[in-house]
């Protein structure tokens, strides 16, 4: 099931009870479900802190649950051997380079292999094999001495969106005034021009007027872009980190437990 930003808030509802559980204002909501993304894209990633025998890259159907985040091709910009990080960058899936006109998938390297795979003269790089360090904003990248490196191609997962909407201040109430043509979500269920619509449903504005509800303009929300089949997991986990904030161990356990088992 899809999910807009409002229509997770309303699944976070339903999972938590909120008529029996602790009330939480909408920063908790957003807080949460993005740091499910987070620990979602980190868990498909590459697991480190819970050894599992999967990662990004070694099924078909982890590659698929990613692939929205996946980006095409992105030629990255070289300045002498160092690569910058796109500034959407999250993990790198493959990076190939263009060396003496040669082009070949360039290999990680720890910091303590590198003094000596240069000192090796079957292992230093070559046109067709060279390898790459990163830091804090770049990759450096160990080359030929006095290769011409001139391409640099990354394929690679992006940070995911900041799911959001917006600031407090952003909500119109029935005593607001809306915009002709533009489009509204609803965030409580509202009235307008004389049709109701529901909490996370959409209309484009055909008078100032808002009879009751509350709405937000659509374009100030920012929705998932992860793939739509991991919605529920999000709101899963971000429900289970909900009800960690209030010390409700019991149901918090419940809900990571669906959620491992889904």
């Amino acid at each position: 099931m899809v999910y807009n930003a409002i229509q997770m808030r309303e699944a976070i509802d339903k999972l938590i009870d909120r008529v029996k559980s602790h009330s939480f204002p909408d920063n908790r909501y957003y807080e949460a479900i993005n740091q499910a993304q987070k620990i979602i894209i980190d868990d498909r990633v590459e697991p480190l802190k819970v050894k599992k025998d999967y990662s990004v890259q070694s099924t078909e159907r982890l590659r698929n649950e990613l692939r929205s985040l996946v980006r095409p091709t992105v030629t990255a910009t070289i300045i002498s051997d160092t690569v910058s990080y796109p500034t959407d960058f999250y993990y790198l899936l493959l990076m190939q380079n263009t060396v003496n006109g040669v082009k070949a998938a360039c290999k990680p390297l720890t910091y303590n292999e590198k003094g000596v795979l240069l000192r090796n003269p079957f292992k230093r790089p070559v046109s067709d094999e060279t390898y790459y360090n990163e830091n804090n904003s770049s990759w450096r990248i160990s080359l030929p001495v006095g290769a011409a490196f001139t391409l640099c191609e990354l394929d690679y997962i992006k940070k995911p969106a900041v799911v959001s909407i917006g600031n407090e201040n952003n909500k119109i109430e029935d005593t607001g005034t809306l915009v002709i043509g533009s489009s509204y979500t609803v965030y409580d269920e509202a009235e307008h021009n004389g049709n109701t619509y529901y909490e996370g449903s959409s209309f484009v504005a055909a008078n100032p007027v808002l009879t009751s509800g509350t709405v937000i303009l659509t374009s100030l929300i920012t929705d998932s872009d992860m793939p739509e089949y991991l919605h529920e997991e999000i709101t899963r986990l971000a429900a289970a980190i909900m009800e960690g904030t209030v010390e409700n161990y019991n149901k918090k356990q419940v809900l990571l437990s669906d959620n491992q088992s889904s």
